[in-house]
C-alpha cells in the first residue's frame, strides 16, 4: 500500500547518490598562493660624491630594489663582470683618478687620493653591507609573517571544505530519511484515520448515554422545583400570618430572661459579700485563738526558765532597742555635722578681707571690666558761665 501511494520522483530520490566526484578534497587549490616579492630599498652613494670627499649622504642617493634571492648589480658600475688584477698582498689594481701614467704600487700606495678613494669604497661597502643585512632581516621577518598567514589561510580553507561536506552529507541523511519515512508516515496516517473513527463512535455511545441520564436529573429537578416552590409558598404564608405572633412571644421571653439574669447577678454579688464577710471574720477569730494558744504556750515556757535567764532576755530587749535608738541618733547627728561643715566651708569661701571689713568706704566693690563691656568716661566737663 505504501508503494503505492508513492509518486516517482520518490523513488528515484530514495536511491543512494555518490557526490564522491563532486568533493573539493582531494582536488588541487584553484588559486595558488602567488610568491610575495618585498622590494627592499638600500640608500647607496653616488659615486660622483664618493670620489669627490664627501662620502656621506649630502647629495641625491639612488634607489636600488634586492629582490629576496640576489641582489641586482648597481647600472653605473661599470667594473661589473670585469675581473681586475690583483698585486701580491692582494690589492686589486685601478686605474688612478688622473688616467694618464701609470705609477707603481708604493707609490699609489702613498698617493692620497688612491688613500682617500681606497676609503671611501670601503665605507661605501660597509654602507651596502649593512643595508643589505638590514634588508635580509627585513626579509626573514616578512618571510615568517607571510609564511604563517599562509598557514591561517590554508587552515581557513581547509575548515570550510570540511564543513561543506559535512553539512552537504547532513542534507543528503536526512533527504534519504525523508525518502523512506513518506511510506511510513503514510501508514501511520491511516491507521491514525482508522483509530479516530472508533473513538468517534465510541465518543457518540457514550454521549448518547450521558444525554438520557441529564434528561433524567432534568426531570427530577423539575420535581423538586415544584417541590421547593411548594414550601416558599407555605412559608410566605406563615410569614405573613404566624410570624409577627411569634416574634413578640420572643421578644417577651428575651426580656424575662434579661430580668431574671440581673436578678441572679445582684443575688451572686450579696452572695459573694456574705461570704467574703464570713471569711474575714473567721480569719480574725482563726489569729485571735492562734495569738491566744501562742501566748499560752509562751507563758508555759517562759515560766519553766529561771528567774535570771528571764531577766537577761528582758535586759537583751531592752539593750537591742536602745541600740537601735541611737544608731538613728547617731545617723541624725552625722547629717547634721555634714551640714555644719558644708555651710562652714561656703562661709569660709564667702569672707571679706579685714581690709574690707574695716574700710568699707575706701575699698568700694566695683565690676570688673570684660572685653565685651563697653567703656564710659565719666569725665566732669567745666561749664562757661553765660556771661
Amino acid at each position: 500500500m505504501a508503494t503505492k501511494l508513492q509518486p516517482p520522483h520518490v523513488d528515484s530520490k530514495n536511491k543512494k547518490v555518490d557526490y564522491s566526484k563532486w568533493e573539493r578534497r582531494n582536488k588541487k587549490k584553484s588559486a595558488q598562493q602567488k610568491n610575495i616579492e618585498t622590494i627592499l630599498w638600500t640608500t647607496v652613494p653616488d659615486p660622483n660624491a664618493a670620489s669627490n670627499g664627501d662620502h656621506q649622504s649630502t647629495g641625491a642617493e639612488q634607489c636600488l630594489p634586492l629582490s629576496s634571492t640576489t641582489a641586482r648589480r648597481l647600472p653605473n658600475d661599470k667594473s661589473a663582470g670585469k675581473s681586475h688584477p690583483k698585486t701580491a698582498d692582494g690589492n686589486t689594481l685601478t686605474s688612478t683618478p688622473y688616467g694618464s701614467g701609470k705609477k707603481s704600487i708604493a707609490e699609489q700606495k702613498t698617493d692620497p687620493a688612491f688613500i682617500k678613494k681606497k676609503d671611501n669604497n670601503t665605507k661605501t661597502l660597509k654602507l651596502l653591507l649593512n643595508s643589505k643585512g638590514k634588508a635580509v632581516k627585513e626579509l626573514e621577518a616578512l618571510c615568517a609573517l607571510v609564511q604563517e598567514r599562509n598557514q591561517l589561510l590554508a587552515q581557513e580553507i581547509r575548515d570550510t571544505d570540511k564543513g561543506s561536506v559535512q553539512s552537504a552529507e547532513e542534507y543528503l541523511d536526512r533527504h534519504e530519511k525523508l525518502g523512506t519515512s513518506i511510506s511510513a508516515f503514510n501508514d501511520w496516517s491511516q491507521s491514525q484515520i482508522t483509530e479516530a473513527n472508533d473513538e468517534l463512535k465510541e465518543t457518540e455511545e457514550v454521549s448518547k448515554k450521558s444525554l438520557s441520564a441529564l434528561q433524567r436529573e432534568l426531570s427530577e429537578i423539575h420535581a423538586k422545583l415544584a417541590n421547593a416552590q411548594a414550601e416558599l409558598h407555605t412559608l410566605k404564608t406563615y410569614k405573613d400570618k404566624e410570624y409577627p405572633v411569634k416574634v413578640l412571644i420572643i421578644t417577651n421571653i428575651k426580656r424575662e430572661i434579661e430580668k431574671l439574669e440581673e436578678t441572679q447577678q445582684d443575688e451572686y454579688e450579696d452572695l459573694k459579700q456574705l461570704c467574703q464577710n464570713e471569711t474575714e471574720t473567721q480569719a480574725e477569730r482563726n489569729l485571735q485563738r492562734r495569738q491566744k494558744l501562742l501566748v499560752a504556750t509562751v507563758k508555759e515556757n517562759v515560766s519553766r526558765v529561771p528567774h535570771v535567764i528571764r531577766l537577761m532576755a528582758s535586759d537583751n530587749v531592752t539593750m537591742k532597742a536602745e541600740i537601735e535608738f541611737f544608731k538613728k541618733e547617731i545617723e541624725k547627728q552625722e547629717e547634721k555635722n555634714d551640714e555644719l561643715t558644708h555651710s562652714i566651708q561656703e562661709l569660709r569661701l564667702s569672707r571679706k578681707s579685714v581690709r574690707e571689713e574695716i574700710f568699707e568706704d575706701v575699698f568700694t566693690k566695683l565690676d570688673k571690666c570684660t572685653p565685651d563691656m563697653d567703656v564710659v568716661l565719666n569725665i566732669p566737663k567745666e561749664e562757661w558761665l553765660p556771661i
